[in-house]
């Protein structure tokens, strides 16, 4: 090889590090500027976790960061988040990184029972169970896709005697949470006030045309809104949450808006493993978690809120002594109250084709 070529390539190389590293340098500073100063961290300042808080809010997941945040908004009520995980990256604003997030350290890596009808092309019929591990929870892993629920389930939930959870009751929450920037969506039953930007995405597949188009043939109609026209078969290119091409997770919704905030705590890499509740009269004291390898307790005053999502809750709600008695017994677990927890739990099978999305 000669010299010339030699010089050539090195060169080129370190030309394209240069320009990732400018890039990487000019996003990451954002970070920087808009990074949620984390206790115990030695890169934002290693401020203390206290001893003691108000409220102490388990799993920095599209629930709990949202009641950080609404709870925060108190500034005489001091309040804790603990999350297991990392925070987000730049590779987790990427939309199309989504497949390439599963069973990072961004996934807790939970996998099915066996499925006797599903799962046909995974090792002993066990599909993988993607649940995400971070700041943001799953809304950081996930396809971005946003929708409300279906009306009629919400109406059925309410039916059943949880008075507050028909459609109607739900409905101001999702405008409260909502900034859709879709032009033809700027109108009731809209809202662009809310902390998750919704939007179209800024490519166009020309597959999802083709895919639109073979709907219409087929008698659907168009450019439905699926969010709101739910009796009515119908077809339209999806809305996702990003803002600019990136990813609005919840915790860029709801945290890091409120970050300066002094009376907000947030803590990473704490994996809570234990609620702690007084056997007699049943009262929440504080909970116990795992941060750098030691065993640490932190107290609080007034509640303590759990939202780890439908498998870790259960489980820490059963580890605290909150579960079917005989199966905490068979573990050694001190039974504090008798309760179907960690059972019934329904999931809907997913069909991922040919077709994008977007």
């Amino acid at each position: 090889m000669s010299i010339v070529v030699l010089f050539t390539i090195v060169f080129l190389v370190s030309f394209t590090l240069s320009i990732h590293a400018q890039l990487y340098q000019s996003n990451y500073g954002q970070y920087q500027d808009q990074g949620i100063p984390f206790r115990e961290n030695s890169v934002t300042g290693n401020r203390p976790i206290l001893r003691e808080y108000d409220f102490i809010v388990i799993g920095a997941g599209a629930g709990g960061c949202v009641v950080a945040n609404r709870l925060s908004e108190q500034p005489n009520w001091s309040v804790l988040l603990l999350e297991a995980g990392p925070d987000e990256t730049l590779y987790t604003d990427i939309p199309g990184a989504t497949e390439l997030l599963q069973k990072t350290n961004y996934d807790w890596g939970y996998t099915s029972e066996p499925v006797k009808n599903g799962c046909l092309g995974y090792k002993n019929k066990r599909c993988p169970w993607p649940k995400g591990k971070g700041m943001g929870g799953s809304s950081t892993i996930n396809a971005l896709l946003y929708t409300r629920g279906v009306k009629e389930d919400y109406d059925t939930i309410a039916a059943q005697g949880n008075s507050g959870w028909a459609y109607k009751d739900v409905l101001p929450y999702f405008l409260k949470s909502e900034n859709n920037s879709i032009p033809e969506y700027q109108n009731s039953p809209f809202s662009q006030k809310g902390n998750v930007h919704v939007e179209r995405a800024p490519y166009r597949s020309p597959i999802v045309d083709m895919f639109i188009e073979a709907g219409v043939e087929l008698g659907l109609q168009k450019d439905i809104d699926y969010t709101i026209n739910q009796e009515y078969g119908g077809i339209s290119r999806s809305q996702i949450t990003t803002i600019n091409g990136r990813r609005v997770s919840a915790s860029k919704a709801y945290i890091h808006p409120a970050k300066d905030r002094q009376n907000l705590h947030v803590a990473i890499f704490s994996q809570v493993t234990r609620i702690l509740i007084d056997p007699k009269t049943k009262k929440t004291l504080g909970v116990e978690f795992i941060k750098k390898g030691q065993i640490r307790t932190v107290y609080s005053k007034k509640e303590v809120i759990l939202s780890s999502g439908p498998i870790n809750s259960p489980q820490l709600l059963m580890l605290s002594g909150i579960g079917p008695k005989e199966h905490l017994k068979h573990h050694g677990i001190r039974v504090i109250q008798d309760l179907p927890v960690g059972q019934n739990l329904h999931e809907h099978y997913g069909l991922i084709g040919i077709i994008t999305f977007y």
